[in-house]
This record gives structure tokens, C-alpha cells and sequence, in this order.
């Protein structure tokens, strides 16, 4: 369990740090956006490792929101929505089987967060209590 604790929050760690190099080497550092974009995994990351409660609750929450977007992105590949503009093709995205490929990844991985983090050993891992 702690493994899997550990493989999320070296994703999130990943992201973060990727988002904050972005920020600081694009030289578009007039706004804090992209700083915080890349703070927040970072913060995630380190609550996931080192067990705190709320980072429990926040990798839920951001599970959710994954997989809320990956779900509606599918929705939007795959559905015929008016008042789109469609690419050359005819599909909405130009490269629909990368973005499909994609989109069904983040569904995947939002998935795997959310039972890895909704499981009982993981909640006596995060709890404040010595178990």
C-alpha cells in the first residue's frame, strides 16, 4: 500500500516540478499562475509521502477532477457536438487516437488514485492515530 502511496506522489512530484521548471525557464514569469500550478502537485507529493491526513483528501479530490475531465474529454472526442470546430478530418481533435490514448490514461490513472486512496489500509496509513 505504501508503495502505491509512493508511485502517485512520484507522478505528482514529476508534474510539479516539470509545471515550476516550465514557469521559471519560459521567462513568462509575470504572473504567480504558473508558479502555483506547479506548487500545488509539489505539495500534494510531499503530503502523500510523508502520510499527512489532508493530503489524503486532496488526492481524492484531485482523483475526482481527473477523472471528471478525462470523462468528459472521451464525451467530446467521441460525441458529435455542434458548434465545434472540426479539424480537417472531420473529428473534433487532429489527432484523435493520441488524444484518445491519452484521455483513456488519465481516466486510468484517476481510477487507480481513487482505490488506492479509498482502500482501508490506506486510510490506518494516513490516519493521525497509531494503528
Amino acid at each position: 500500500m505504501r508503495v502505491s502511496i509512493k508511485i502517485i506522489a512520484c507522478v505528482y512530484a514529476l508534474l510539479g516540478a516539470t509545471v515550476a521548471s516550465q514557469w521559471l525557464l519560459t521567462g513568462t514569469r509575470s504572473t504567480t499562475a504558473g508558479l502555483l500550478e506547479g506548487m500545488v502537485p509539489l505539495g500534494l507529493a510531499y503530503g502523500l509521502v510523508t502520510f499527512r491526513p489532508w493530503a489524503r483528501t486532496l488526492g481524492l479530490v484531485v482523483s475526482g477532477f481527473l477523472g471528471f475531465v478525462g470523462v468528459v474529454g472521451l464525451l467530446l472526442c467521441l460525441g458529435h457536438v455542434q458548434g465545434i470546430h472540426k479539424a480537417e478530418g472531420g473529428s473534433i481533435v487532429d489527432r484523435p487516437i493520441a488524444t484518445l490514448t491519452i484521455l483513456a490514461l488519465l481516466i486510468a490513472f484517476a481510477s487507480w488514485q481513487w482505490w488506492v486512496l479509498t482502500r482501508q489500509q490506506a486510510r490506518q496509513v494516513f490516519s493521525s492515530k497509531p494503528v
